[in-house]
């Protein structure tokens, strides 16, 4: 199946199958199908039920491909939209957290660092937090691997 409006090739085998049932054998025809004992009408009926599932499962697929279509339009309408709504927000009520936040806005931080934290996850605040009182500044182990070569330094291989 290439295209969307194409049949899948076991839809069109399927409705072959079903053409030639219909036009080549007697309504009184009997069949053993894995097992089963179908009459023509039956069998027909099972395949016919097999093909609206492809039909069904294609007018999803167009029906999925115009929704997201149709989103992907929206989008830079509904990024506009919030961001001048966001502004008559803050003007009506303000920077105060929690009325901003009644509106899923929150306030932005003063600081380049408190804006560079806000989103991590609140062990690794503390940790932060915790290497500031003690020492000032945060020192970075040596890496491995870098320098001269093992024989070089007198190691072994």
């Amino acid at each position: 199946m290439h295209s969307h409006t194409q049949q899948h090739p076991l839809e069109e085998r399927s409705h072959r199958m079903i053409e030639g049932f219909r036009n080549q054998l007697l309504p009184t025809a009997s069949f053993v199908i894995q097992g089963e004992s179908l009459s023509r009408d039956l069998l027909i009926h099972r395949l016919q039920q097999m093909v609206a599932v492809f039909e069904v499962a294609r007018v999803a697929e167009a029906s999925s491909r115009a929704a997201l279509r149709a989103r992907a339009e929206v989008i830079p309408q509904t990024r506009l939209l919030l961001e001048e709504t966001t502004g008559v927000v803050k003007a009506h009520v303000g920077h105060e957290p929690t009325k901003l936040a009644a509106f899923g806005l929150r306030t932005e931080p003063k600081s380049k660092k408190k804006a560079h934290r806000r989103g991590r996850c609140p062990e690794v605040e503390t940790l932060i937090e915790l290497v500031e009182v003690k020492g000032g500044h945060r020192r970075t182990p040596p890496r491995q691997g870098r320098g001269r070569k093992p024989q070089e330094r007198g190691g072994r291989r």
